[in-house]
């Protein structure tokens, strides 16, 4: 059976293995969401954090370098977060080179249909992107924190055996599994995450259209 054949099949859902395979998939059908996203996360929190500096170089009141970081925040979320899917349609690209070394067919190329103009000017579109990243984040989150505990764990289990005999290759088969561990639980989640946030953001979209009556079709940008 070839390469491709074997990754194609099911395979056993046994502890590191799954894991291996999770940042198969992570890498194969989720890098350009994920870089997308942390693309998206790093340009607010650097907004976010050169507003508070800027508050402060300046010496506004503190209820101040409060309230503008947010304000900015939430002003710029919109275009930033198109920037992003730009960002994250470019990036596909290169996900396609990762497929196509997998024997994968190329994934279609998707091209954002909002400008950052119009990104200003759709607030409702604004509460399904902010409630769907901030349940993404967390979810990434907790599963990365914890992937860092099972990790911390097999440390403790390295330091154990470094002394018995065979100990160098144990520790090195070990310090394999940290990483996969780390790493490989997030992006085996990642998926599950993005498509869960992605429910929960159209659901707080859709409960604020049915309480002010409004239809989707309304909230589009005109051409």
């Amino acid at each position: 059976m070839s390469s491709t054949g074997l990754l194609s099949t099911t395979p056993p859902p046994l502890p590191i293995l799954s894991h291996m395979v999770g940042t198969y998939h992570f890498m194969t059908e989720s890098l350009d969401d994920a870089t997308e996203d942390a693309f998206k996360f790093g340009t607010l929190f650097l907004l976010w954090w050169s507003t508070r500096f800027l508050c402060a170089y300046f010496n506004f009141a503190d209820i101040w370098c409060r309230t503008i970081p947010i304000l900015a925040t939430a002003i710029f979320f919109g275009p930033i977060d198109r920037i992003a899917d730009q960002f994250g349609d470019s990036i596909q690209a290169k996900q396609n080179y990762v497929r196509h070394i997998f024997g994968l067919d190329p994934k279609n190329i998707a091209v954002s249909n909002t400008s950052i103009r119009d990104a200003f000017f759709r607030p409702v579109h604004l509460v399904d992107d902010f409630a769907e990243d901030s349940f993404k984040l967390f979810c990434i989150g907790a599963h990365a924190y914890s992937g860092n505990l099972l990790s911390t764990s097999l440390g403790a289990s390295l330091r154990s055996i470094a002394t018995t005999p065979h100990g160098i290759v144990l520790s090195v088969i070990l310090q394999i599994f940290r990483v996969a561990v780390r790493f490989g639980t997030p992006m085996t989640q990642y998926s599950a995450c993005d498509e869960y946030a992605d429910l929960v953001g159209d659901y707080f979209q859709e409960s604020i259209l049915s309480f002010l009556n409004i239809s989707e079709a309304v909230m589009e940008p005109s051409d």
